[in-house]
């Protein structure tokens, strides 16, 4: 163990916390550039979905298809999608 029985402990423990602080600093770095991949990734999944919603409605939409569509306007992307999921499985 490095520093035991050190003349100078007080220099050892902040050469230290100057090491924790630089890895610090890169481990949140890291963390912004996740939370903002995660943003952009929640984005990119949603406008998919939405534009998966949009093509299985198809051009000519049937009288079920308009009057669930009346609803699902005002539902969150998700939720689109989990109603879609159990459209889906009813099919089966």
């Amino acid at each position: 163990m490095a520093g035991v029985g050190s003349v100078h402990p007080e220099e050892l423990r902040e050469a230290r916390r100057r090491q924790l602080e630089i890895e610090k600093r890169g481990v949140q770095s890291q963390l912004d550039v996740l939370a903002a991949s995660r943003s952009r990734l929640e984005t990119a999944i949603a406008a998919a979905d939405a534009e998966g919603y949009r093509q299985s409605a198809g051009p000519s939409p049937s009288i079920e298809t308009t009057t669930n569509n009346i609803g699902a306007s005002k539902r969150s992307p998700v939720s689109r999608h989990r109603l879609k999921k159990r459209r889906l499985n009813k099919r089966r």
